[in-house]
């Protein structure tokens, strides 16, 4: 008995190093340095997101109304309509809507579909299998860029805790989740590109390649969607000063840089505007208008190179020791320098404004006022950080942007090389970024979680070092894991939950993949509204802000309203239709526009409601309820329906009503 005991004890062994070995492995991707981590990460997520129970994802229900438009978008390409023409004909017809996002993002996506087509899958079939693709491969190749970027500020050893880092920014995250095929993923990705190849030409300002492709990188951006302006007109500026500062060493980068931006930002322009409207000047998209935005910051970039040169002529060869001594020729100061580049600036700036007076109201001001004050008062992204949060909210969010930007700006005082000015410039976006989000608008988090990344893993590679000099055993040991818990469970995931309340499954375990919870569910009125007897032809919906993008993509009927800051005047009648109290009013708009169904979602938005708030009551079983209200939508609500609508009956339960116009 003993012997057989030995030999299985024998047998055994193998196994059990074999998984202690397993084990040993899967712990050296958390040491330094890090091989293989941002793997794990990366898996993690996707596996997350898989498992996520009741992933509504995976039912259709696509996280945002701009990832259903972009497919819509993409296929009404590849069936037929034109790459200039970026216009959803389907959306407020019969004008149509004029796309504020260019055509340049669904080049990826219509390569997905195109592999999904050729598998056998219908087009929208395979438009869904690409939403759910795509996303995650872009943040493969996000983590790859930024681990290269990161290269540029900390050590190779550290620069895959990007990866981990990441994991725990929510806001930015997100945007890398399966369906958000809209641009804001590859925006990001291409603006943390951006970053390192300025802080590449920062290290190396004599090579003309890095400047160059900073600048294409950073057009490009601009170029799909408009929302990386800010952070092109910063880094803009920071180049500019380290011409100015550096000398001319610096210059001739700047130069190729600003020649960069304009040349492919005027390239990109030609490529998604047809040639007989390529001048023609629109704030709300990609247009003329931000090339010559572009042109200007060129020629500022220029004068900043000029005072150097000019500099160098008098004598001062590198970064001056001082602003202005009597005893040297003023124009070799670096006063000099700085007030014929910053009077330059200026005066290129107010003869932009001057040419184009509606950007001193914004990033919308050319957008009619009546729906901007409504749209903006009514989308939560839109809204500042302090007017949505509570305190503790507001401060577990900015914790660590914040705790970046103290950092960047103690590394750019402290580091006496070249990568200063990456440290300058991270600095100057984490100010601006932070800011943006707590007074303007809380969707500028996404970028503050951006630039946090890179100072965050430099506080976790020197609080190491620190941690290593000060502590031993087991004091090291939870000294370490508390820095690792600092930078990113703490805010990302432990505060977060004790305020929203997630259970720990999946809201703690599987806390990548955020629940999709839509209030209205496409899916229960789909078939109705693809079947007998809607489907004869194209039909015209009135409908809510929300479902429009999502109507548009399932099915082959138009809407006339749709959640987009741009001048949709289908969403200035449909204000006007559910909000009136007038049910002949509502007639009257519905008969202009040749409406041929009316569609409610029951959770019906406050901008469509009279009256004082509060517009729901909590319900005890959970949920809420409409409160009466005079407005027309909250007349249906309460089944009083005039006499030119028809109630369409169909099972309970889907949270929406359709009428048809008599």
């Amino acid at each position: 008995m003993i012997r057989s005991l030995r030999l299985r004890s024998r047998r055994k062994a193998p196994l059990r190093r074999r998984i202690q070995a397993f084990f040993g492995d899967v712990l050296k991707v958390f040491q330094v340095p890090f091989a293989g981590l941002p793997v794990v990460v990366w898996a993690f997520v996707v596996i997350s997101a898989i498992v996520l129970p009741y992933n509504a994802v995976w039912l259709g229900e696509l996280p945002d109304p701009d990832d259903y438009t972009y497919l819509t978008q993409t296929l009404d390409w590849l069936q037929g309509q034109s790459w200039y023409d970026n216009v959803q004909h389907r959306m407020s017809p019969p004008e149509g809507v004029p796309i504020h996002y260019t055509r340049l993002a669904e080049l990826p996506i219509a390569a997905v579909i195109g592999m999904f087509r050729l598998l056998g899958y219908s087009w929208r079939g395979a438009a869904l299998l690409g939403s759910y693709l795509l996303p995650v491969l872009y943040l493969g190749v996000f983590f790859y860029v930024s681990r290269k970027v990161a290269e540029r500020f900390v050590s190779p050893s550290w620069a895959r805790l990007t990866a981990f880092v990441a994991l725990f920014c929510p806001a930015l995250l997100w945007k890398f989740s399966p369906g958000q095929v809209d641009h804001h993923g590859l925006e990001a990705l291409l603006l943390m590109g951006a970053l390192g190849l300025v802080a590449q030409t920062f290290s190396h300002p004599e090579k003309r390649r890095w400047p160059l492709f900073a600048g294409g990188v950073l057009a490009l951006s601009v170029a799909i969607g408009l929302e990386t302006l800010p952070w092109m007109c910063l880094i803009v500026a920071v180049v500019g000063f380290w011409a100015v500062w550096t000398g001319t060493k610096a210059a001739r980068s700047a130069i190729l840089f600003g020649a960069g931006l304009f040349g492919f930002g005027a390239a990109f322009l030609f490529l998604v505007r047809a040639p007989s409207v390529v001048l023609q000047e629109d704030i709300l998209s990609y247009s003329s208008v931000y090339v010559l935005l572009m042109a200007g910051a060129w020629l500022s970039l220029i004068v900043a190179a000029g005072a150097s040169f000019l500099s160098f002529r008098f004598g001062v060869k590198e970064s001056p020791k001082f602003f202005w001594k009597r005893s040297s020729p003023f124009l070799g100061t670096l006063a000099f320098r700085l007030l014929l580049t910053g009077g330059a600036a200026a005066v290129l700036g107010a003869l932009y404004l001057h040419h184009v007076p509606a950007l001193l109201e914004g990033p919308y001001g050319a957008m009619n006022k009546t729906l901007a004050s409504l749209f903006f008062a009514n989308l939560e992204e839109a809204i500042a950080m302090v007017d949505r949060y509570s305190f503790f909210k507001v401060a577990i969010r900015a914790f660590l942007p914040v705790l970046a930007l103290i950092v960047s700006v103690k590394l750019a005082c402290r580091t006496r090389d070249d990568k200063r000015w990456a440290w300058i410039m991270l600095a100057v976006l984490l100010a601006a970024s932070v800011n943006l989000a707590l007074f303007y608008q809380v969707r500028m988090v996404i970028y503050a979680q951006l630039f946090s990344i890179i100072p965050l893993v430099a506080l976790a590679e020197n609080g190491w070092a620190w941690i290593g000099t000060r502590f031993e055993g087991r004091r090291r040991f939870w000294a370490e894991i508390g820095l690792i818990v600092l930078i990113g469970p703490l805010t990302g995931v432990f505060l977060p939950s004790l305020f929203d309340g997630r259970a720990v499954n999946p809201g703690l375990i599987l806390f990548p993949a955020q629940q999709v919870n839509h209030a209205c569910t496409i899916q229960g009125i789909k078939p109705i509204l693809n079947g007998t007897p809607y489907d004869k032809r194209p039909l015209r919906i009135m409908n809510l802000i929300g479902e429009g993008p999502a109507l548009l993509f399932y099915t082959p009927h138009e809407v006339m309203s749709a959640p987009y800051h741009t001048n949709v005047r289908g969403n200035l009648d449909t204000l006007e239709f559910f909000s009136t109290t007038d049910p002949n009013k509502a007639e009257q708009i519905a008969r202009k526009n040749k409406i041929d169904l009316v569609v409610v979602c029951h959770n019906v938005p406050d901008l469509y409601l009279n009256g004082s708030d509060p517009h729901y009551v909590a319900l005890p079983s959970g949920g809420a309820q409409m409160l009466p209200n005079e407005s027309f939508v909250g007349q249906l609500a309460q089944d009083r329906v005039p006499a030119w609508l028809r109630k369409i009956p169909f099972s309970q339960g889907l949270n929406y009503s359709i009428y048809e116009v008599q």
